[in-house]
């Protein structure tokens, strides 16, 4: 069963926006009502399915515009090549490889995290939280000391 246009238009205003009550507002729906009634589209299944594909669509078409830039790149370092301008073969490879460790950064590890619904927006549910801190010493409570990459 489609959804209604109202609810289409809340889908893609969550996308753009992030937030239920913003997305509701943008939708049509009453100002005073926005946020029970973001609150209470994001827990369907039809929206959550539609916000999903929404995002889908929206990281294909980033994937064949990253896809472009980078086969416009390459023609750009094969031309400087023939005419001997090294600086600029340089520099569209040196792009390049920026855009490559962008993508793999950003890749997701996985398979898709479950979404949360218990507020006002859609956020993977964490796995397993990291642990910001740990005791400096195991008899002294009070002494936390942040553990991470520089600690």
């Amino acid at each position: 069963m489609p959804l209604i246009p109202r609810q289409e238009r809340f889908c893609q205003a969550f996308v753009h926006y992030g937030t239920a009550t913003t997305a509701a507002s943008e939708a049509g729906y009453a100002p005073r009502s926005a946020k029970k009634q973001g609150w209470r589209l994001l827990r369907s299944e039809r929206i959550q399915a539609r916000i999903r594909e929404i995002q889908v669509a929206l990281d294909n078409h980033h994937d064949d515009a990253e896809a472009a830039i980078i086969g416009k790149l390459e023609v750009v370092y094969r031309r400087a090549l023939q005419d001997h301008q090294f600086y600029a073969a340089a520099r569209a490879a040196q792009l390049q490889a920026q855009i490559m460790r962008e993508r793999r950064r950003l890749a997701p590890a996985g398979p898709a995290p479950e979404m949360s619904t218990a507020g006002d927006d859609l956020r993977p549910v964490p796995q397993n939280p990291p642990q910001r801190f740990a005791l400096a010493k195991p008899s002294a409570a009070a002494a936390l000391r942040p553990v991470g990459p520089g600690g």
